[in-house]
């Protein structure tokens, strides 16, 4: 992958990371079920009436959910650009794919035909692509 696409993707991976961080910020850690039942606000925090006062940037209590939502499409198109980009990498290895050895060969090979990664990797296959 060249290397200012790969910085170019960590960026991007960054700043969704920062976005969850901020929105887990939104979570009282003494909030249970309970609570919830007895008031309609939490008694430690007084979220959601605390947090729907804030000013600027941050979401209402009301927007968090739409807030998620937006995360989750994000790292999917993050996810299918990254995809693409090594993709379009391995594509580049033809000539230098019998250098390898025939089950490194073979799992590049299973990546190329079926057009995209694995979603659900073994840890055990993961460690054959680190080794």
């Amino acid at each position: 992958m060249g290397s200012r696409a790969c910085r170019l993707l960590l960026v991007e991976f960054d700043t969704l990371a920062l976005k969850a961080q901020d929105l887990l910020g939104y979570r009282c850690q003494a909030l249970n079920v309970d609570d919830l039942d007895a008031y309609p606000v939490c008694r430690n925090c007084s979220f959601p009436r605390l947090h729907d006062r804030l000013i600027g940037e941050r979401p209402t209590a009301q927007a968090v959910p739409r807030q998620i939502e937006e995360l989750e499409e994000s790292v999917e198109a993050l996810w299918a650009k990254w995809e693409r980009q090594l993709l379009q990498e391995l594509d580049k290895l033809g000539d230098k794919l019998p250098l390898l050895s025939s089950s490194e060969r073979g799992l590049i090979e299973e990546v190329q035909q079926a057009g995209h990664l694995p979603m659900n990797q073994a840890p055990s296959s993961c460690a054959r692509w680190a080794a």
